[in-house]
């Protein structure tokens, strides 16, 4: 079945606004195409598809560290802690992919106020997240090089929306640690379970299978045969 399309992001030409119209009702974002009407846009459209996927009761917290400001402490710290021969490991980026939903949903919130339900509002992000790529052509009539982005596939895939979602409650683990916040929050988070094969709208990858055993015949007589000596003390019985 289709998936129908997120209401629009739209320019209110009387009230001079941003306005998105979400179940009959208009929401009005602020002044047109600004970093905050955008945020407030993409956490509307969040929290409006994960309503549908029974979200649990906010739990009260209060506190004057926001989100933003929050990554931009364990991000420090992640740069610095995920470090391998000199080097940024590949940790980083991910956690760089999984923040970014965050902050751009809910970069201005209160850290203490980011519960279990707008958790579910980032993962839900992340389900229906468009992965776009700059696709090179020419212009017909001129020649000219252009550049057109399209939509490589909709949506991350659920093993991989898993451990970016880990990643965001093991932000708030070490916020707790550092007593930027209280226990309660994270032990919140944690009640967020993990999507289940068949069972949320993300998209699945086909399961890694054996290789088939006429391949493994086809292959072997080009692999060159090496003698291996084992040292005295690993020699098999």
């Amino acid at each position: 079945m289709p998936r129908k399309k997120n209401p629009s992001y739209r320019y209110h030409k009387a009230r001079d606004c941003a306005v998105v119209t979400i179940g009959g009702k208009d929401h009005y974002l602020g002044t047109h195409d600004s970093a905050e009407s955008w945020e407030q846009y993409h956490r509307l459209i969040a929290e409006h598809l994960a309503e549908r996927r029974e979200p649990p009761l906010p739990v009260p917290a209060d506190t004057p560290l926001t989100v933003t400001e929050l990554i931009a402490r364990y991000w420090r710290f992640a740069k610095t802690y995920y470090v391998k021969d000199g080097k940024p490991t590949s940790e980083v980026h991910s956690i760089k992919l999984a923040l970014r939903f965050v902050r751009r949903l809910y970069g201005g919130t209160p850290a203490g106020e980011f519960t279990p339900k707008k958790l579910k509002a980032v993962r839900e992000a992340m389900i229906t997240h468009e992965i776009t790529r700059e696709v090179k052509g020419a212009d017909e009539a001129t020649g000219a090089v252009t550049w057109e982005r399209k939509v490589v596939r909709k949506g991350m895939a659920r093993k991989c929306i898993n451990k970016l979602i880990g990643r965001v409650k093991r932000m708030y683990a070490w916020a707790v640690e550092d007593e930027l916040l209280p226990v309660e929050i994270h032990a919140a988070l944690l009640r967020v379970k993990g999507l289940k094969r068949g069972k949320s709208g993300a998209r699945e990858t086909p399961r890694v299978r054996p290789v088939p055993d006429e391949h493994i015949t086809t292959v072997l007589p080009l692999v060159e045969s090496h003698s291996v000596t084992c040292p005295k003390g690993d020699r098999p019985e």
